[in-house]
């Protein structure tokens, strides 16, 4: 199978997931709802995660990977949205982790946060200090 980029991020998209998790020898790991499941497809290899990967990539940020073995970098599919990637090695293995961000900013009461901190949120003055 040949995965591309654009296509997995659909499905992450599709999925309502929040990750996609990316290493050679492994199919496609989703975090939906907080749980990893893996696509029910072919392993990706270590060439084509390595071409996924690098067509991603600047000039600039290729060489920033190869020298800190990481790079961040923010990603723009029209169609599926905005993303973060984070490229980096493992155990000599080019991998990758994509997260979904989120075009639309939640509501403070569509957030599933306790009732104390809200309020404390909704305060108009004031100092709040929040000590541990």
């Amino acid at each position: 199978m040949h995965y591309e980029l654009s296509s997995l991020l659909g499905a992450l998209v599709k999925y309502q997931a929040s990750d996609l998790h990316l290493k050679p020898g492994r199919p496609p790991i989703l975090r939906i709802h907080g749980n990893l499941v893996a696509a029910k497809t072919d392993a990706i290899t270590g060439d084509e995660l390595v071409e996924l990967v690098l067509g991603a990539l600047s000039e600039r940020q290729q060489m920033m990977l190869e020298g800190a073995r990481h790079v961040d970098l923010s990603l723009q599919y029209s169609e599926q949205g905005r993303f973060r990637m984070n490229a980096y090695y493992e155990r000599g293995n080019l991998c990758a982790a994509i997260r979904r961000v989120p075009t639309e900013i939640p509501t403070l009461s569509g957030l599933a946060i306790p009732e104390a901190i809200r309020k404390v949120c909704e305060l108009q003055q004031g100092l709040v200090l929040v000590t541990g």
